[in-house]
C-alpha cells in the first residue's frame, strides 16, 4: 500500500464516537472512515460485513449488515425485481435505525432501493 493510500485511510475519530462504538462492540477494532458529515465503523461479524454510522457527537445514525439473498424477505426481492425487472440484485443490506425500524437497502446496478420488509419501496437513489 502506498503512503498516500495509508494517509487517506487515517481518520481522526472523536472520543464520543469511539466511546459509543465501544459500548456496542467492546472487543472489535473497526476500520473508520468519514461519511456524510459523520463517521462509519466497518468490520466483520459472524462472517457478514457490518457498517455502523455515527454523528460526531457519538449519536448512532444506523447499522447496516450485509445479507445473503436467501436471508432477504421474499416481498423485498419481489418489489425490487418488479421495479427494475431488467436489473440484477447486486447486494442487499439490512438497515436498522436507532428506533429499531428495519428496512432493506437493495443495490441493483446504478440504483439503490430502500424497501420495507412488506415490499413497500420507501426511497430510491440513481447513479450510485
Amino acid at each position: 500500500m502506498s503512503e498516500e493510500n495509508e494517509l487517506e485511510k487515517s481518520v481522526e475519530v472523536p472520543e464520543a464516537v469511539l466511546n459509543a462504538f465501544a459500548a456496542l462492540y467492546p472487543n472489535i477494532a473497526p476500520e473508520w472512515s468519514e461519511e456524510d458529515g459523520g463517521y462509519e465503523a466497518e468490520f466483520e461479524k459472524d462472517g457478514k460485513g457490518v457498517e455502523i454510522n455515527f454523528l460526531a457527537d457519538g449519536t448512532l445514525v444506523q447499522t447496516e449488515i450485509e445479507l445473503d439473498l436467501a436471508d432477504v424477505p421474499d416481498a423485498v426481492i419481489k418489489a425490487a425485481k418488479a421495479k427494475y425487472p431488467e436489473s440484477e440484485i447486486d447486494e442487499v443490506e439490512l438497515v436498522e435505525l436507532p428506533d429499531g425500524t428495519i428496512h432493506y437497502e437493495v443495490d441493483m446496478g446504478d440504483m439503490e432501493l430502500h424497501i420495507m420488509s412488506d415490499g413497500e419501496i420507501i426511497d430510491e437513489d440513481k447513479d450510485l
